[in-house]
């Protein structure tokens, strides 16, 4: 659970980057340390790195000044420099009690005399160091927290640090009082011990920092709330649509607050809650941008921001409609589609899975048929697209109904009468069922036009026909006694009595009734094709 530096339990660890990568730090003291030789600026959380960061000379010149020691100039450098920058930013300037001008011969600085830097060596009392015979400590420091008092084996294990996993010695800032040539480190046993400068040990770097800063659910430390590495938005919606929003997850995080830019206007909070996600409604802007950020106990961290989203006029793709339930179908569906980019239309029709794709003109009426809609309840969805400026608009319509189930006509068996009260069931004919590609049937094409009766057959001299035709096609197929040529004549309800001049209609009359005569000649069977349309004259 995520916590404040200073809530963190002495002996805890913690992780700071180092070169972008995480490494672990022991929490060895919360606040000043009760001894006045430390002035305020050591009141904080103090970090020890937990292991050797590497091996490091501690003064090539065998001179044990610790102020202007080869060691300290790398921690102030190139140690310091391996924390990212925001870290760096907070690390604290403090005053750490150290020996001046040596070992032998130098003077102790305390308090608000300290050494000024950020970060430093532990010293042998900071460690736990008592005065035991035989050693020559400066009064350098004093017992930190999470080191016990003493050179006993819990105290000395304590004590221990690793390089590449071996135990290993490891520099302290103390020189030894009594000569001017070595410095104390701390043995592979945890033990303190003296060597001459020059020689190359361990280093682990310490540093404080304020107590306010976060430690998230790894143990990383932050100074406010990481933002989300991600925010994915549309590249392009339409006025009226919805917008998608999401964003990556944030250590740690429990809230997430996004806000909205349109048109280069104020920002303006549009969600705040635990959801990596969010539907914004498009308004009637030229384009519209996020940002997100993520709050960790209270605090919110620096926002992350999306590209820009374009927001194309509703006007580009309309469906007519609303989204919704139909109720029970007694009519055809009628719908339309609009555009105004003067591009191609292309809507597809989604029925119970069933899928049909047209082209309709921009505000064409699209009819399906309640014949193309399976009975009980059902779906049907509609989807269009059409090229606009910024890419392909897209655009869906829902709907569902509920179609009475047919009940089959009894005898006599008919087409005609498998109709409803108020629509029809099925097509009535074949030009009602084939649908054209812009969604309009074959009927629609010949005005409403259907076939209602056909007849067909040869006869000698006369043939009485089952209804009334509006036409007849007459067919011969050129034998005969007299050698008449093949012909084949069209004759439409609307001339009533056919001619008798010098042309082939003088062969066959008919008066629109329902007989059709041969004049005997030629005295062959003549073909014939009778037909009676409705719905159109």
């Amino acid at each position: 659970m995520a916590q404040t530096l200073g809530n963190v339990a002495v002996g805890a660890i913690v992780k700071l980057n180092e070169n972008g990568s995480p490494v672990e730090y022991l929490v060895i003291q919360q606040g000043k340390p009760p001894d006045s030789m430390y002035d305020e600026s050591c009141d904080g959380t103090w970090l020890l790195r937990k292991d050797i960061a590497e091996n490091r000379v501690w003064n090539a010149d065998d001179f044990n000044q610790f102020e202007n020691s080869d060691i300290q100039v790398w921690l102030d450098s190139t140690m310091f420099a391996r924390y990212d920058s925001n870290i760096r930013s907070v690390i604290k300037q403090v005053k750490i009690p150290y020996r001046k001008n040596g070992g032998s011969g130098g003077i102790d600085q305390t308090g608000s005399n300290g050494y000024s830097c950020k970060v430093f060596l532990l010293s042998c009392y900071e460690l736990g160091a008592t005065n035991a015979s035989g050693y020559y400590f400066p009064n350098d420091g004093a017992r930190l927290t999470y080191f016990p008092s003493g050179y006993e084996t819990f105290a000395n294990k304590k004590r221990v640090a690793y390089l590449n996993q071996k135990a290993a010695i490891w520099w302290l800032r103390s020189p030894m009082t009594y000569d001017k040539e070595e410095a104390y480190y701390v043995n592979t046993y945890g033990d303190f011990h003296q060597g001459r400068t020059h020689e190359a040990f361990g280093v682990r770097p310490a540093l404080i920092m304020p107590t306010t800063l976060l430690v998230l659910d790894d143990g990383m430390v932050s100074i406010t709330p990481p933002s989300p590495v991600s925010i994915m938005v549309p590249s392009y919606t339409m006025a009226g649509n919805g917008i998608d929003i999401t964003w990556s997850s944030v250590n740690s995080a429990k809230t997430y607050k996004l806000e909205r830019n349109a048109d280069n206007g104020g920002w303006t909070q549009v969600y705040e809650g635990g959801n990596l996600n969010y539907t914004d409604a498009a308004g009637n802007w030229t384009s519209v941008r996020y940002r997100v950020s993520a709050s960790i106990l209270g605090s919110y961290g620096t926002p992350k921001e999306s590209d820009i989203v374009q927001v194309i006029p509703a006007s580009a793709l309309v469906i007519s409609g609303t989204d919704g339930n139909l109720g029970t179908i007694k009519a055809p569906v009628t719908y339309s589609v609009t555009s105004d980019t003067g591009n191609q239309i292309t809507v597809t029709e989604i029925i119970n899975g069933h899928e049909r794709t047209l082209t309709p003109a921009s505000g064409q009426a699209i009819v399906i048929p309640v014949s193309m809609l399976d009975p009980g309840a059902g779906a049907i969805t509609i989807k269009a697209s059409v090229q606009a400026t910024s890419g392909t608009v897209n655009q869906t319509r829902s709907w569902t109904y509920t179609k009475t189930t047919l009940a089959l006509p009894v005898d006599p068996y008919r087409v005609e009468r498998m109709q409803g009260k108020e629509c029809d069931i099925f097509p009535q004919t074949l030009a009602e069922a084939v649908m054209m590609p812009d969604g309009s049937s074959v009927a629609d094409k010949l005005g409403g036009a259907t076939l209602e009766g056909a007849a067909v057959g040869a006869f000698t001299s006369s043939v009485t026909l089952p209804f009334t035709p509006d036409a007849v096609w007459v067919i011969y197929g050129g034998e005969g006694a007299n050698s008449i040529p093949p012909f084949a004549m069209l004759y439409p309800k609307v001339r009533a009595q056919i001619s008798t001049g010098n042309n082939r209609s003088q062969y066959v009359t008919w008066d629109g009734s329902t007989n059709i005569n041969s004049t005997g000649n030629p005295a062959q069977p003549l073909n014939y094709v009778a037909l009676k349309f409705g719905g159109a004259s």
